[in-house]
């Protein structure tokens, strides 16, 4: 499997290639964000990576610059402060708080009359708490997720997009069961038909 590995930190990309280069892997490294679209248009197709990883962020400053380094240095110490108060909220999220959303929407989806139901996971302590497992299990479900205390409009236009999307997609398998139910009956007339002209 080819990757392509995505960051400005030139230590994360060297760290991610010596790590992830194995046993039938093979990974390239790219700086600049920015550029990957032009770039990736550049390469053969044959020369496509399988999967594309990337950061998110980008530091402002120019690449391999004293300035980003310092910026990065002080991301990394304030990560690894909130990485030290996050273990503390996942002990005490996993001691004295259920996720029982996961379950309650998985017996949604077992319901016939049910499952066409979109949902919106809506959760102070945030999806990244839970397993991996219970994670994928949500992701499969369907359901979307929001942060509490998000402001109103930013909620609105996410209940407003799942609903919309909920409503073409009942439109699609109403449009489709309808196209079965005429294939079916104008196939069951063209046999009628013919089997009449056929005696």
């Amino acid at each position: 499997m080819k990757i392509l590995y995505v960051d400005d930190e030139q230590s994360a990309l060297d760290k991610f290639m010596k790590e992830h280069a194995v046993d039938g892997f093979s990974v390239e490294g790219c700086q600049d964000a920015l550029r990957l679209t032009e770039k990736l248009n550049n390469y053969k197709k044959k020369d496509l990576p399988d999967l594309i990883v990337m950061d998110l962020y980008r530091t402002k400053s120019d690449l391999n610059t004293n300035s980003a380094a310092e910026t990065n240095k002080k991301v990394d110490e304030l990560v690894s402060r909130i990485g030290k108060i996050r273990k503390e909220l996942e002990i005490l999220v996993r001691n004295e708080k259920d996720p029982v959303g996961i379950d309650v929407l998985e017996s949604l989806h077992q319901s016939k009359k049910l499952k066409h139901i979109p949902v919106i996971i809506n959760t102070r302590e945030g999806l990244n708490l839970l397993s991996d497992n219970l994670f994928r299990k949500l992701v499969k479900l369907g359901a979307d997720w929001m942060i509490k205390g998000r402001e109103p409009n930013v909620i609105r236009e996410l209940i407003n997009r799942k609903f919309e999307e909920s409503q073409q997609s009942k439109k699609r398998i109403e449009r489709d069961l309808f196209l079965m139910i005429l294939g079916s009956v104008i196939g069951a007339l063209l046999g009628y038909v013919l089997s009449i002209i056929g005696t």
